[in-house]
């Protein structure tokens, strides 16, 4: 038999289980999962997409982009700074997908990127700005992942 005590420590538990894990979304028939609770860099972002068999959101057209943005915009996840799979390597120039994919249509915001060149740069967005800004990679902030497409195979 429970004590009271031990069903409220339980009970926390739950609560504190729930509060830290993120959800999942249908956006246009592909599946998203949003982890808005825990603040992460980057590779650890990258590293539990590819735990849970998918990558971190790439944006391959301006439409997926404006569907992902346009849905945390009118919710509550319009303020969240959210990790996506695009980085780049310092000294380079060439910014890819985690999925190893090149990106060749950018949506910067207004004075991006600003990174230096000779610094790692990992990029991520606000659904309330609806462009792309590039930080350090160590930076903690939310992440998306979404459903890998059949045409792609996440980077182990």
């Amino acid at each position: 038999m429970l004590t009271s005590q031990s069903r409220m420590f339980l009970l926390s538990l739950l609560c504190l289980y729930s509060a830290v894990n993120g959800a999942y979304y249908i956006i246009d028939g592909t599946s998203y999962y949003l982890e808005e609770n825990i603040k992460v860099p980057w590779d650890e972002a990258l590293s539990d997409c590819q735990n849970r068999s998918m990558t971190l959101v790439s944006f391959e057209t301006r439409r997926e982009f404006e569907k992902v943005v346009q849905f945390l915009y009118y919710s509550v996840h319009d303020l969240l700074w959210i990790w996506t799979g695009g980085h780049r390597t310092a000294n380079t120039s060439s910014w890819n997908w985690d999925a190893g994919s090149s990106i060749t249509e950018f949506h910067w915001a207004e004075f991006q990127p600003n990174l230096p060149q000779d610094e790692d740069a990992c990029i991520n967005f606000c659904g309330l700005y609806k462009a792309w800004d590039d930080d350090e990679c160590l930076l903690q902030l939310s992440y998306m992942c979404e459903e890998v497409h059949e045409n792609e195979v996440p980077v182990i």
